[in-house]
């Protein structure tokens, strides 16, 4: 067996030169171009907004939640495979350098997250009186201290074998994050000195035996199939990723509203792309969320460019969420079995793309038109058909030209 230490680097390169050749593709998609656009008229709306926030806005309580569930949350990437379960684990006892580079791995990339986010925050935080607030530099700190910690009991809670015992912890986790959190932004320095000591009793008289159970095997290879598939996910949404294993659920409430097309002529392939969509793990779940958090949003946006701008993304958006379902299901040998040309394929991917972008456009209309009539800028009736458009034609077919 070779070293922990060269098993470890081995599997990071591969996992990020594959990762990195599809994250050029992303970046050749226009998406980038969207992203800095979003960012550039966010942050103008962001900085207007800060200026108009009443004293009593609870800016405390957002920085203790956001931050707790950023602490409490997060998962240690181990790279490993279905095949280690069998090969490595009678090497269990001399992978401790693998997992140590794993945590060290997983903490870093968590670290920066944690800052990014200190930084996007960091301005609705000024707005606290200056005799009221910590210096950035001090929050950073205690930030990524509390994350070292939780990074190092997550590991240890990825040996548990039950899943309810281990969501308990998790439970603990987060109630002492946001006590630590609460006490600490409320300056209060003595119950943070009492929740801080209680963090290192529970972690040095309780964690530590836990480091003394044997890996949960099965647990981590889970955990780490699920993370690859998110990313891989993600990509799917710009180019078809082989490496993406599609997992399947029955829904058959959401299944019945196919049943039409199951007997009518010529709806063959009509009838499994809505099934496979329905089912999907991810596309399906996604599109709804995604239609879902969007309309809110921009039922609480300022009026204006700014709706425009989030309603057409939040179309484009969607489009891409749906779009990898061709991808999924065009090169299936035993679909082309079917006794129907494969013309009639494309025709169905194109009637669903179409059906579900316009239910979309629909339901994120609703708060479009609302505000068009209330604010009288009767200009952004236009904005939903041209994200339609968007959605269902201009990005369809820029996505399907290079698949046929």
């Amino acid at each position: 067996m070779m070293s922990a230490l060269k098993l470890w680097q081995q599997r990071v390169d591969h996992f990020w030169s594959e990762a990195i050749r599809h994250l050029r593709y992303v970046t050749n998609s226009g998406f980038l171009f969207f992203l800095i656009l979003l960012v550039l008229v966010g942050g103008y709306y962001y900085a207007r907004i800060l200026q108009t926030l009443p004293d009593s806005f609870p800016v405390r309580l957002i920085m203790v939640t956001l931050f707790t569930l950023l602490l409490s949350g997060g998962a240690v990437r181990t790279f490993l495979q279905t095949a280690d379960q069998l090969f490595l684990l009678p090497y269990e006892l001399e992978l401790g350098p693998y997992f140590r580079r794993a945590f060290y791995y997983s903490y870093r990339f968590q670290v920066g997250v944690l800052t990014a986010v200190l930084f996007l925050v960091w301005p609705l935080y000024q707005t606290v009186a200056e005799t009221e607030r910590w210096s950035f530099l001090l929050v950073w700190f205690v930030l990524v201290l509390l994350k070292g910690f939780n990074t190092w009991m997550v590991m240890q809670e990825n040996r548990l074998r039950s899943r309810l015992v281990a969501r308990s912890h998790q439970g603990g986790r987060l109630v002492i994050n946001g006590m630590l959190l609460y006490f600490f932004f409320a300056q209060e320095e003595i119950w943070v000195g009492i929740w801080f000591l209680f963090l290192l009793g529970v972690v040095f008289f309780h964690y530590r035996h836990l480091q003394q159970l044997p890996l949960n095997w099965d647990w981590l290879i889970q955990k780490e199939r699920r993370m690859v598939v998110r990313f891989y996910t993600i990509v799917n949404w710009f180019v078809d990723v082989p490496q993406l294993q599609a997992q399947v659920h029955r829904r058959s409430w959401l299944s019945s509203l196919a049943q039409h097309l199951a007997f009518q002529e010529g709806k063959t392939y009509s009838y499994y792309l809505h099934l496979v969509f329905y089912r999907s793990h991810d596309l399906f779940p996604l599109y709804f969320r995604l239609t879902i958090v969007m309309a809110l949003l921009l039922g609480f946006l300022p009026v204006g460019l700014m709706t425009a701008a989030v309603y057409l993304l939040s179309i484009l958006l969607i489009g891409m969420q749906i779009s990898p379902l061709y991808g999924r299901v065009h090169d299936l040998l035993w679909l082309r079995l079917y006794p129907q040309p494969m013309t009639q394929l494309v025709e169905a991917y194109v009637q669903l793309v179409k059906k579900h972008v316009f239910i979309s456009a629909i339901i994120l209309a609703i708060p479009v038109v609302i505000l068009a009539f209330q604010s009288q800028l009767y200009w952004l009736l236009l904005v939903p058909p041209i994200g339609w458009w968007i959605g269902s034609q201009w990005y369809l077919k820029k996505r399907l030209n290079p698949l046929q």
